[in-house]
């Protein structure tokens, strides 16, 4: 779902959810001269009724390049002399975790709130099962029967993932630069 936020406006608007930032960080690592914001351009092919495109291309800033006051026009007519100062993965990937990061308290709310509706059912349950068990002459057991384990591990563990395989896709790229 996230992944759809990242790129959606990317492609139909040319637009990038925090305005390009990201290049401030990233764009020093691709060349030396390159600085932020990132200029998102879309390059879209026109057959007929048809529109495709490849996705969104991101180019990093410099004192000579004139990315940032380019025309659509004249960054189609260059884009393979702008090559030097595209990104390819990183931006989207930057984005992307910035987004999961700025969502974690949301998320962590709402798996307290689940885990404690949870906690409530299974005690529910669990007196429940002690009440039939009595009225049927049965010995109630005496820890819990629906075993309550937590799942803060799970969660932990997804969250470091969701942020590492960005993180990679990144450093990836700017190491094969």
């Amino acid at each position: 779902m996230l992944l759809l936020a990242v790129t959606m406006p990317r492609c139909f608007f040319d637009a990038d959810p925090f305005l390009g930032a990201h290049g401030y960080v990233l764009c020093p690592e691709r060349c030396d001269d390159c600085r932020g914001p990132l200029r998102v351009y879309t390059e879209w092919h026109h057959n007929g009724g048809e529109h495709t495109t490849n996705g969104p291309q991101y180019f990093c800033r410099t004192p000579t390049n004139r990315v940032a006051t380019m025309s659509d026009q004249e960054m189609d007519g260059r884009l393979h002399e702008l090559e030097p100062y595209e990104l390819d993965w990183a931006p989207a990937a930057a984005t992307y975790m910035t987004l999961v990061l700025l969502l974690v308290p949301l998320a962590a709310i709402r798996a307290i709130s689940v885990n404690r509706r949870a906690e409530r059912q299974a005690a529910d349950l669990e007196e429940e099962m002690a009440t039939i068990a009595r009225s049927a002459g049965l010995a109630v057991p005496a820890g819990p029967l629906l075993g309550g384990r937590s799942g803060v591990g799970m969660g932990l563990m997804a969250l470091a993932g969701s942020l590492l395989l960005p993180l990679a896709i990144i450093a990836l790229e700017l190491a094969l630069r």
